[in-house]
């Protein structure tokens, strides 16, 4: 029996032969999880020269609704799973004493990773994809040098992303890692970010999210502004500030497409304001056509969203179609609207929808 901290394992077995003739130590080793994932180990160490090698090999795993990864093994302070998919790995890892007495370690490290779909905490994913060869690294760790290719179907935090591809590299020993050509669907549009890199120490980092021709519907009706519809197209840039554990935005850049589009808000209380300016508005955003709709966008630590909106345009029901600038700030809470968006659906339900999907 093998007890540890990070997860309960299933039905664990270890079986197979260790053998020390001479200077030398052999090991064949099986691992095995309720008899169905194994895990082998072919050992050798040189004690005269301190030189060896270790071969791992995961035999091919597929997941089910049936047989998810939960029936193998449960994180203890982690709530997640994976319910389809395949996986399997190999690495030869060599070591050897240096004349300083240090340690080199090398060799390569692949993982194969098809279909694979799940859940963590209240994000569901579907149809991870990735050929990962590595390396190992000296002190002992993990490096992926030459970009690897990745893609998902889909990922919902609330928030749903589609056709996701992106290309990768990592380093455990710095805590590093970096992202290129990263594109996705989203809100009936494009978003893509040219470059990414995040390290473990938490410096300050800036990724830069383009955006293209996301429909002014499909955003609207994540909120569900009540008695607010609005049509048109639009594209910009967010600068997201990633610093240890708090992300903000600092003054992105989000405007309408040409020919622009139409704003029509009717305010569940029609009873007039005694607000002339705020009534002005209300009057004029009845049926807004506009031709400009440009956006700075700030997002601070605490998740409070807040939209400074410059509208050129006209209310052809308003004094003959007389050209109305507007200034309208908006503001919302992001974490908690995605938590309101999560509530809407089962996580477990939503998954198996997709990933039954033919």
């Amino acid at each position: 029996r093998l007890d540890n901290g990070i997860a309960d394992i299933s039905n664990p077995a270890y079986s197979g032969k260790l053998k020390l003739e001479k200077d030398t130590l052999t090991a064949v080793v099986e691992v095995d999880i309720d008899q169905r994932l194994r895990l082998g180990i072919g050992l050798q160490h040189f004690f005269l020269r301190d030189t060896g090698d270790v071969v791992l090999k995961l035999a091919p795993y597929e997941f089910t609704e049936a047989g998810p990864l939960s029936t193998l093994l449960t994180p203890k302070e982690l709530e997640a799973d994976i319910v389809a998919g395949q996986i399997e790995g190999l690495a030869n890892i060599s070591w050897s004493k240096q004349l300083d007495n240090s340690w080199r370690f090398g060799g390569p490290i692949a993982l194969k990773i098809g279909q694979l779909s799940g859940y963590y905490a209240d994000y569901l994913f579907v149809d991870l994809n990735t050929d990962l060869f590595a390396e190992a690294t000296t002190p002992l760790g993990i490096q992926v040098s030459n970009p690897a290719s990745a893609s998902l179907s889909r990922i919902d935090t609330g928030l749903p992303l589609e056709g996701l591809s992106w290309q990768y590299r990592f380093n455990t020993l710095t805590g590093e890692i970096q992202i290129f050509d990263f594109n996705t669907s989203l809100l009936d549009g494009k978003l893509s970010i040219p470059a990414a890199s995040y390290n473990s120490a938490g410096d300050r980092q800036q990724v830069d999210v383009v955006l293209a021709e996301l429909r002014v519907d499909s955003v609207i009706a994540l909120a569900e502004y009540p008695g607010l519809e609005a049509d048109g197209l639009i594209s910009g840039y967010l600068p997201f500030i990633i610093e240890g554990n708090t992300i903000s935005i600092e003054k992105g850049l989000v405007g309408a497409l040409k020919p622009g589009g139409s704003i029509r808000y009717t305010p569940a209380n029609s009873v007039p304001s005694s607000d002339p300016g705020l009534q002005l508005v209300n009057d004029a955003l009845s049926n807004y056509q506009y031709q400009t709709m440009d956006t700075e966008v700030f997002y601070f630590e605490d998740g409070e969203l807040l939209l400074n909106v410059q509208l050129q345009g006209s209310n052809p029901d308003m004094n003959n179609g007389q050209a109305i600038n507007l200034n309208v700030n908006i503001t919302d809470n992001i974490p908690s609207l995605l938590k309101s968006l999560q509530a809407s659906r089962v996580i477990t339900d939503e998954l198996e929808r997709f990933v039954s999907q033919p």
